[in-house]
């Protein structure tokens, strides 16, 4: 929204209350200017995106600042629960700029070396990117970027383990209020896993499973755990926010 000497404004001025106010009041005025801005241009991205969503999203948004890019990847993995990259126009004519998030258990910026020849630069960490690459290569990205996602495909390798068995009758509206209240989830303080027994996979399409443990039963997202419909056993279930991801699945023995 501005330059970063505003923030640091404020802990120059702290000595001075007409001076720190007018800055505090400034940053204001940027952080409201920031969420409005944010919720437009996501809105007019929704809206380009449609309903047929890939496993690996690339969104160039030519009428988009570049300051935002990075929010507005992190509202694409909350709404759609995919890798998200969101590009813009550089100031260097012919190229745009990106910024990337991830979802847990994918380290976004190893997924991206083996499409490093389409970047000028790239790099970060696992959970978020930042790059540069020609205009013109943006549709062979798109396309790529979201074939990368089959189901199997790469992730960081992570070992998981449950903190706790969970019982999914017990899952409702407080519990996800209590889940709330541990975020934000990232490095250091990682979502929680939970073990959940004697269960039964009653569905399986895309990249989506519902699995249901007696009468009660819950939608989660796998990407590499190999799951068919009808498979009966134990399964690693990663709260993510709003997201279930399935990090394992033990098939019971007959």
């Amino acid at each position: 929204m501005s330059h970063t000497a505003g923030a640091l404004a404020v802990f120059e001025a702290a000595l001075d209350e007409k001076t720190t106010r007018h800055s505090v009041d400034r940053l204001d005025h940027l952080n409201l200017e920031r969420r409005r801005t944010v919720k437009l241009h996501f809105e007019e991205l929704v809206e380009s995106v449609g309903e047929n969503i890939p496993a690996g999203l690339v969104v160039y948004r030519e009428t988009s600042p570049n300051g935002v890019a990075g929010l507005l990847a992190s509202k694409c993995v909350e709404k759609y629960s995919v890798p998200s990259i969101v590009l813009v126009p550089s100031t260097t004519p012919g190229l745009v700029v990106g910024s990337g998030r991830s979802m847990p258990g994918i380290a976004l910026v190893e997924h991206l070396r083996p499409f490093s020849r389409l970047f000028v630069r790239f790099g970060r960490h696992a959970q978020a990117v930042g790059l540069t690459m020609a205009l013109e290569h943006i549709r062979v990205f798109q396309d790529a970027f979201a074939g990368s996602f089959a189901p199997g495909s790469r992730v960081d390798g992570r070992s998981v383990n449950a903190q706790a068995k969970l019982c999914l009758s017990t899952v409702g509206c407080h519990f996800h209020d209590q889940l709330l209240m541990l975020e934000p989830f990232k490095v250091g303080n990682p979502a929680p896993v939970f073990s959940i027994g004697l269960t039964e996979v009653v569905s399986a399409r895309n990249r989506w499973v519902r699995v249901r443990q007696q009468r009660h039963s819950i939608e989660v997202l796998s990407w590499d755990a190999a799951v068919d419909q009808g498979m009966k056993g134990d399964c690693l279930v990663e709260f993510y926010g709003k997201t279930r991801i399935l990090r394992g699945f033990t098939p019971r023995k007959a």
